[in-house]
């Protein structure tokens, strides 16, 4: 029957010692039950019940506590104030309980007796001298009973039997039974009639009030028929109707406005700077002060710089998809490593001039060297990232962030996030750290080695080394921070792509500003000249170590 009106019961519990109340109200509150039906048998265990309910605060306008029997008013419970109780059933603890049958009849129709309730209950006032509120039921149970044993004189007769004999044998108390099962009329308390032993009356809901009571709704157990008495606006405080249980609701959570507009803006800014001076390095590449610093591994340095300002823009605005996931892990980590290698390359020629010269090697180091480096470090990243792609693709998985109870208490916001994810990327992401970590290591090896080099030939040997110690600071950082923010994915991403941009821009800044201002001093180097012109810019140069 629960079932088919989709009714769930969740727990249940009979108090056999009032010690066992805090436990039965605890389990209750851990199953976050919110409909409870209970049926008692004196006030007392019904007022520590209730009692109890205060203290572990199931009550409120989440809760409806259903009876099977009338509330009995008296409180007896002495750790509890009646005032506290007060409190919760006016207008919080919502009580409403089902009465058997209501006392009085408001039917204007004539009873079994031929008159009215009202006036049936009259003439016993009158015969009685008093009232008693079971007076009704005792009219009613006094015809049931005597109209019950005429309807069985049928069926005794059919088992050969009679009342005049009556033996209590199984025959006449089945006979009796039969003829109760048959009885129907409209008494005082209201219709009368009995299925399976059971009296089908009406079923009076009331809802019970700090000092008063009412009644709400009936219904008709012969029709299966229910009848409001009141409007159903009325029924709850501010029309708030209390719901069997949370309602979760997933919210996704949106990056703030002022962030995603901050960060594109500066991403558009990056590859606005980094298109210009991609520009610069191609128009002025036979410029001796371009020429010297290597256009062609500068125009690589760009391109690392393009695909990690890229990254920035995807993360922040694009919805997340399967392939917006794959393209953010390799403009991430083909950028990083296209940057930064090319930075290590021309760090390494550095040491190695300086270490040939102190050796006294002629070694004659060219841009293929570098670029045949740089191709190395990004084949290790595509590497990598294939067989993650291959093994264990990226996925949109929504992970769970804070949990927020609503006011009300009838529904749990839980705020989602999406994130690309995959069963095996903890250990790959691990693989690519340590990878471009041990590099990080390296070119800050090479740095600090080198700096007191500073050499003619190449005019940015000095601000590459510069931009190492930039790139290596800025990902130490990163990665703190990263590890420190796991769980707030907003704040990581904001985290994540400032330090990126930082790293970038600066390191853009340290490598093209020096020589748009030098060739805007002097735009017809030559090799003469573009020596001194560098220098003006950096008095303390030296061709070896100080």
């Amino acid at each position: 029957m629960m079932q088919y009106n989709h009714i769930t019961l969740v727990t249940k519990a009979v108090v056999g010692n009032t010690k066992d109340i805090p436990n039965i109200i605890t389990t209750i509150k851990t199953f976050d039950v919110r409909i409870i039906f209970g049926s008692f048998l004196d006030s007392y265990t019904w007022t520590e019940i209730i009692c109890e309910a205060f203290k572990q605060g199931l009550y409120g306008q989440r809760y409806v506590w259903i009876f099977f029997n009338r509330l009995i008013d008296e409180w007896k419970y002495k750790d509890c104030l009646p005032e506290q109780y007060q409190i919760d059933v006016n207008g919080h603890f919502f009580g409403l309980y089902l009465s058997n049958m209501l006392i009085i009849s408001s039917s204007p129709e004539p009873t079994i007796t031929g008159r009215t309730s009202e006036e049936e209950l009259a003439w016993s006032y009158d015969v009685l001298g008093g009232w008693d509120d079971y007076v009704p039921l005792v009219l009613d149970t006094a015809w049931a009973l005597a109209l019950g044993l005429n309807n069985s004189i049928e069926y005794l007769h059919e088992e050969g039997l009679s009342l005049s004999n009556y033996s209590y044998s199984e025959q006449h108390l089945a006979a009796i039974m039969k003829g109760m099962d048959d009885v129907a009329f409209l008494g005082v308390s209201g219709p009368v009639s009995f299925e399976l032993h059971d009296r089908l009356g009406i079923a009076y809901m009331k809802q019970h009030f700090a000092n008063s009571t009412r009644y709400i709704a009936s219904y008709d157990v012969r029709n299966d028929s229910l009848n409001w008495l009141v409007p159903h606006d009325s029924i709850w405080k501010d029309n708030f109707i209390p719901a069997d249980s949370c309602l979760t609701i997933h919210k996704e959570k949106l990056i703030p406005k002022s962030l995603y507009v901050t960060l594109c803006v500066l991403a558009g800014v990056g590859i606005f700077v980094t298109i210009f001076c991609f520009v610069f390095n191609v128009v002025w590449r036979k410029n001796r002060i371009v020429k010297m610093s290597s256009p062609n591994i500068n125009s690589v340095i760009l391109i690392g710089c393009l695909l990690l300002y890229v990254f920035i823009i995807i993360k922040t605005a694009a919805s997340a998809t399967k392939a917006i996931c794959a393209v953010q892990l390799f403009c991430f980590w083909i950028g990083f490593a296209t940057t930064f290698g090319s930075m290590l390359s021309k760090t390494w020629r550095v040491y190695r001039i300086f270490t040939n010269k102190k050796m006294k090697l002629n070694m004659s180091i060219r841009d293929t060297h570098l670029l045949v480096i740089i191709g190395l470090v990004v084949t290790m990243e595509t590497i990598v990232l294939t067989v993650w792609e291959c093994l264990s693709p990226l996925r949109v998985d929504r992970t769970q962030l804070d949990r927020e109870m609503t006011t009300d208490g009838q529904h749990e916001i839980v705020m989602i996030y999406p994130v690309c994810e995959s069963e095996q990327a903890y250990y790959f992401i691990w693989t690519l750290r340590i990878m471009n970590g041990t590099l990080l290591a390296f070119g800050a090896f090479l740095a600090w080695e080198t700096r007191h080099v500073h050499i003619d030939a190449l005019n940015d040997s000095k601000t590459i080394g510069i931009c190492v110690y930039n790139v290596v600071i800025l990902s130490a950082v990163e990665l703190l921070l990263s590890l420190l923010n796991q769980d707030k994915p907003v704040e990581l991403l904001g985290i994540t792509s400032v330090c990126l941009f930082a790293g970038t821009f600066v390191s853009e800044m340290l490598i093209f500003l020096p020589k748009m201002l030098a060739v805007y001093r002097n735009p017809t180097a030559t090799s003469q000249t573009a020596v001194k012109t560098i220098e003006t810019m950096h008095p303390e140069h030296s061709d070896t170590a100080l």
